[in-house]
This record gives structure tokens, sequence and C-alpha cells, in this order.
């Protein structure tokens, strides 16, 4: 993606340096002084402390839009995509939105950079802003460390110096001096990021998590006080629980699967499976390995459009086909899922991965965090109060300000869980949640989904842990090689013969 960026610029920097008539080619653009622009009744051309002032002012301006950004719903999903998009786009953030908001919005601080760059010279050439510029930027942010506001300043800094710098001759102990050719500039660069991956890949100044709440204890008090309990929640509809019960039935069918089949080349890692999950049940799906399972999940969940069959869901009792939807629009409408690998953002603190789950479910957008409306700073706490509802509820309150790459194997599971609560599902997937637990934790978990299937939440299972499958299960079905070969009551199930050769043992 970044590659196929550089190359975009470089096609426009050429097409532009070609079309002499619009901007004067080699040669640029000179503007005649009553074209330039004034400033306290000064020309900025000709008054070098007002156009430094105003530098210095658009730089604030530009430092504070930053960080109120990176505070924001926006930002959150933009740290989010750059850490993992397929977690990314489980919560339901848009990526492909995002991230052409992100490039609109260092455009238009690039736009008035270049403005700026002309007014000062007095001129303006292609030249000038060829590919190299783009760059240069890149390496200062990760020179400075990216997602860190002053890291990205420190980092550009350095490299705008060192640029300068190499302009003049180079002393060499004593034998005199050399001249780095400008064409070569980029080789110190280089050499330069090299060595800082080698040595700090995270960057001069990492980037520090910025969502902890002061006393958590006490702000969790004022959740469970509240309206709604631990689903103290914000933004569009209504909470689950009773409602979803009532709306849904133990005997609707929530979820139906219809002839699924998934095809990569040669190889049928799922063929012709139809399933129907009952609103307000725990269906649990089970298999050896690779039989197929997290296939089937990720044809549901849309990271995969299925070769052929279609995925119905009809929460509320009101179906609607979601075959080749994207991930977020799945979310979107009311399906989240855990990994069987855990897939949550390392650098981010307990808190902050719960709040990217409610992403789905606020509306604030980047012009409002940028002002800081007031309806952005309710939004904000709302989503707060609501983060540490679904901390308490799976047990994590007490570390919400911990950074979830610091949490034990069994609370990563639970932090999981929690994201994917967060983004209010009727349907709830979890892709082997007691893969590596003790038997002590595997109770626990247990515990957990009874919880959440007791607020109304339909729970879709994938495990190994045959106890936990036939203690919380209401119907099993069972894959081999990709096909479906027994489905039933998980007393049922376990007595088949197929069931007992394929997967439970002789």
């Amino acid at each position: 993606y970044a590659i196929v960026t550089l190359g975009i610029a470089e096609i426009v920097y050429l097409f532009y340096y070609n079309e002499a008539w619009l901007t004067g080619g080699p040669f640029g653009i000179k503007f005649k002084a009553e074209q330039l622009p004034s400033l306290f009744g000064e020309k900025l051309y000709y008054d070098t402390r007002v156009f430094f002032l105003l530098l210095f002012v658009c730089m604030l301006l530009a430092v504070v839009a930053s960080y109120h950004l990176r505070l924001s719903r926006v930002g959150r999903a933009w740290s989010a995509i750059r850490l993992d998009e397929t977690a990314a786009r489980s919560v339901g953030i848009d990526i492909s939105f995002y991230k052409m908001l992100g490039f609109g919005i260092s455009g238009f601080m690039g736009g008035i950079g270049g403005g700026l760059f002309a007014v000062w010279l007095g001129t303006v050439a292609v030249k000038d802003l060829d590919v190299w510029q783009s760059i240069l930027i890149l390496c200062g942010a990760v020179l400075g460390g990216l997602g860190s506001i002053r890291g990205v300043l420190l980092g550009t800094a350095i490299l705008i110096s060192l640029r300068e710098l190499l302009k003049d001759p180079i002393p060499f102990f004593g034998l005199g001096s050399f001249r780095v050719p400008p064409e070569a500039s980029f080789l110190v660069y280089g050499l330069l990021l090299i060595l800082l991956m080698r040595f700090r890949p995270q960057g001069l100044i990492p980037s520090r998590a910025t969502g902890r709440v002061a006393d958590p204890a006490a702000r969790l008090k004022e959740v469970l006080s509240g309206e709604g309990g631990h689903f103290a929640l914000v933004g569009k509809g209504e909470v689950p629980g009773e409602r979803r019960i009532e709306e849904e039935g133990g005997s609707e069918t929530i979820l139906s699967v219809e002839h699924f089949s998934k095809f990569f080349g040669g190889v049928h890692a799922v063929e012709d499976v139809t399933m129907k999950i009952a609103a307000g049940s725990v269906t649990s799906l089970i298999g050896p390995n690779g039989a197929g399972k997290t296939t089937l999940f990720n044809g549901i969940t849309g990271i995969f459009p299925p070769t052929s069959g279609r995925v119905i869901f009809a929460p509320g009792g009101k179906p609607r086909s979601i075959t080749g939807m994207r991930s977020d629009e799945i979310c979107f409408r009311g399906i989240a899922r855990t990994f069987q690998n855990i897939r949550l953002f390392h650098d981010f603190t307990v808190l902050e991965n719960v709040k990217i789950g409610l992403h789905a479910r606020t509306e604030s957008d980047a012009l409002s965090a940028v002002l800081r409306l007031p309806s952005m700073r309710r939004e904000e706490t709302a989503v707060t109060r609501a983060s540490l509802g679904y901390l308490d509820f799976v047990g994590l309150a007490g570390y919400a300000n911990e950074l979830a790459g610091n949490l034990s194997y069994g609370n990563q599971r639970k932090l999981e869980i929690a994201r994917a609560l967060a983004t209010r599902p009727s349907l709830l997937l979890l892709d082997e949640p007691a893969a590596g637990m003790n038997p002590a934790e595997t109770e626990e978990l247990m515990r957990l989904i009874e919880k959440i299937r007791g607020t109304g939440i339909t729970v879709l299972l994938i495990e190994h842990d045959m106890k936990l499958v036939m203690n919380i299960s209401d119907y099993v079905y069972v894959l081999d090689h990709g096909q479906l070969i027994s489905q039933g009551a998980p007393e049922e199930v376990s007595q088949d013969p197929k069931v007992i050769e394929a997967y439970l043992g002789t």
C-alpha cells in the first residue's frame, strides 16, 4: 500500500513536471510582488519575523489538531488500522474510509505547508516537490516514532537539520573535508534508519498509551449505579439484554448458513455446509484440526466471501443476506467475533481496546474531534463509562490502565471477548476461547459464556474442549474435512459413530 502510494506520487510529479504550460516545467512559476499575501500590512515575502510567526502558529495548530484527533474515535481507528487491519475490521472500522480520511487531512496540512513554502520562495516549482520530499517526511515519522506526535516533530527536525548540514563540506579527521553529493544524501538517511530499526525499532520517542482513566474504581461505581448497569452504552440503538430475548426468542433462527462452500484452488476447505443457529442459544461447532471450522467463521464474518452458498442473518426475526459483505459492515449489523490466535492491540491499554470495540456504535467525526465540540466530549465520557462496564462484566475492571500485552493469557482472552461485546452484537462467534487455558480458567470461561447468554446474546462457539462443549451447548455441529458429518444435541452427537471415529476417538 505504501509503495503504491509513493508510486502514484511519482506519477503525479512527472505529469505536472512535463506539463510546462500549466506549471512552468523545471523553471516553475514566479510570483509578482503584488500577488504575494500580506499579514498585518506587511508582505510575507519581505518580513521574515512575521512569516516565521505565521509558520509557528500553523505548526501549533497542526499539533493541537493532531493531538485532539489522536484522543478521539477517529484517532483510535487510525491506530487500530496501523496495528492490525483484520482486528480493526472485526470491530466495525471501515479501513478504506479511514485511510482516505487520513490522506485527505494530511493532504490538507501538506497543502498549507506547500502554500507557505511558495510564499517564502516567491516561486513554486515542481522540481522542489518530488517524491523524495514524501520519503523524507515518512523517514521523519519512522525515526521519531510512529504514532508519537512529539516523536514525529523530533524525527523531522533531525532529518531536516541533517539535510542542511550535508550541504556544507564535512571535516574528516583533520585530513581535509568532503561534500556529500545531493543525490547521495538519502543513502545517509537510509543508513540512519537501518541503524534505528536495528537498535531502537520503536523510534526515538515511542508512542505511549493514552487511554488511561483516573480512579477507575470510582468511575465504575458510577457506571453500575446508572441506567443500564454493565451496559451503560452510547450511540445508536439500545442495550443488549431483556429486549433481545423478547424480540428474538429462543425458537427463532438468528443465523442461517445455506450450502456454504469455500475452495482455495483445488482444496475444498468447506463444502456444502448448511447450519441454523437458534436465537438465544449456545451452539458449538466442533471437529478435528483442519476440518474447516475457522474457514467457516471467516466466511460468516466477511474476511472472505464463500465460493458458493449464502449466509442469512436475522436479528429480531428480520432476515437479510450478509453474503459478500465486508467484516466492518457485518459487525455493524450485529455479528462480533474473537480469533483463534488472540488479536488484541497490545500497545493499547485494556480500556482503549474496549473503546475501539465501541467504534461502530458511536458517531463523532474528525471535525468534532479537532474542535473538541461538546457532543464529542459527551460521547467520549459515555464511551469511557461503557468500556468500564464491559470490563467489569468480564472481570477485568481492575486492569483498565494496564497495557493489553501485559495481561496473562487467560485475561487476554477475556479482553478480546469484552472488545467483541462492546460492538453490541446479537450474535457472538468465539473461536477456540479455551485454547491454552488451565482447568480453572476454563471453568471461569464457562461461567462467562453462560453470563453472556443471559443477556440475550446468541453464541456460536468453536472449541476442542469437549467438557466445555457438552456442558454449555444447546446444539452441536460437527465438521470433518470440510463436510458436516453430524448435528444434534450434545448427548446425541457424543454417541454418533461418525463423530467418535473422526474426532472423539474410539
